[in-house]
């Protein structure tokens, strides 16, 4: 399994720090592969291993993430699926870098995400969320997904949040899910 680590990460106003960013692509697959990011100390904005901004058809499996951020995040994506991964949040300070580890936003349509396992450390807010808004503030409707099969260890506020807001989330399914130790407020919030 090859090894992507890093302790800095020069930051962009668009899409804060991030390991991997692809915008428009269609086609991309991660598999096997270990990011870790724990040692980083500076901050202007959130944090995401990888971060897709409209793109398609893309896969992120069987890898593991060590990181005080968001493994992955997606913003107006379609046809994706996050599968079989291994999350851990770490940071030096005990503070988590972004609010969702798992993190669709935007309008994002036909994806599935299941199989992961999320140590959440107590520090990581929402493992697994959906938000029915733009990153504009927009309301922007996330449709036609699967959340399935994840394990959720240890959140600080929402194990599983499907956050309609004004944009909602239709034509979904959330099952076989096991959220374990919610420090706040819930296991699974629709």
């Amino acid at each position: 399994t090859s090894l992507i680590k890093t302790a800095a990460l020069t930051y962009d106003t668009t899409i804060g720090h991030a390991m991997f960013a692809a915008t428009g692509k269609s086609k991309i697959s991660f598999f096997g592969l270990r990011f870790d990011a724990s040692e980083m100390t500076s901050f202007s904005g959130g944090m995401r291993c990888l971060y897709f901004s409209g793109c398609s058809e893309y896969s992120v499996r069987n890898c593991s993430f060590k990181t005080p951020g968001a493994a992955v995040a997606s913003i107006g994506c379609a046809q994706f699926q996050i599968t079989g991964n291994r999350v851990e949040i770490s940071s030096l300070d005990g503070v988590a870098k972004h609010d969702g580890i798992i993190d669709q936003w935007g309008g994002c349509s036909d994806f599935t995400v299941s199989g992961n396992i999320i140590k959440a450390g107590g520090v990581g807010r929402y493992p697994i969320i959906v938000t029915g808004e733009a990153t504009d503030g927009s309301p922007t409707a996330n449709a036609r997904f699967t959340i399935s099969g994840n394990i959720v260890h240890s959140a600080k506020i929402v194990g599983i949040w499907l956050n309609g807001r004004d944009g909602g989330n239709t034509l979904f399914t959330v099952s076989d899910n096991v959220v374990d130790t919610v420090a706040d407020y819930f296991g699974i919030a629709l």
